[in-house]
């Protein structure tokens, strides 16, 4: 993976553990995360809505359960 491919991959990551931290702290909804999400091109580039909706699913339940 190119380096501009790598740093791109690791935004979309971390846009997605931002918006699971949301979700876990309910600053947004289920929904709103994952339509944002799929409305960042970088996300998209990496990332479908069933794969945004299975990490945000993990994260929340694993959020839950650390708290």
């Amino acid at each position: 993976m190119s380096h501009i491919k790598r740093n791109a991959y690791d935004q979309a990551e971390k846009k997605i553990d931002q918006y699971a931290s949301y979700l876990i702290h309910n600053v947004i909804t289920y929904r709103e995360a994952v339509e944002d999400l799929l409305a960042d091109p970088v996300v998209t580039v990496f990332f479908n809505k069933q794969e945004i909706e299975k990490v945000l699913s993990f994260e929340l339940q694993r959020g839950n359960t650390l708290q």
